[in-house]
């Protein structure tokens, strides 16, 4: 008998992956993170392993033999708060949110995530 045939056939289909809603709730919760993010004096909250998985800048910066001393609470200096937040958003959702409702238009921010 081949493996092929061992093969318990199932009647029933798996359900849809929802692995990115899952993830989006995880963001919107902030259940469990482990690290912030300072940005222009805002503060993100996240998940280490989530935008580790998803960046491998966020990989270097948290795991990496450089990684930053204090791996709880990251400043960033060369970037917008809404920009950030729209960055958490795309790592954590797999999609850019809507710019019309997360930056005013004639923002040079908002070109600049559209370009």
């Amino acid at each position: 008998m081949t493996d092929a045939e061992r093969t318990i056939p199932y009647s029933q289909s798996p359900p849809p992956s929802d692995i990115v809603q899952n993830f989006g709730q995880l963001l919107e919760s902030l259940e469990e993170s482990d690290v912030e993010f300072e940005v222009e004096g805002e503060i993100f909250a996240a998940h280490k392993l989530v935008i580790a998985a998803r960046s491998p800048v966020f990989k270097a910066q948290l795991f990496g033999a450089f990684k930053d001393q204090n791996t709880k609470c990251i400043r960033v200096e060369d970037m917008k708060a809404p920009v950030f937040k729209a960055l958490l958003h795309y790592l954590y959702w797999d999609v850019f949110p809507d710019v019309e409702e997360s930056f005013s238009l004639n923002s040079k921010w908002a070109k600049t995530m559209m370009s």
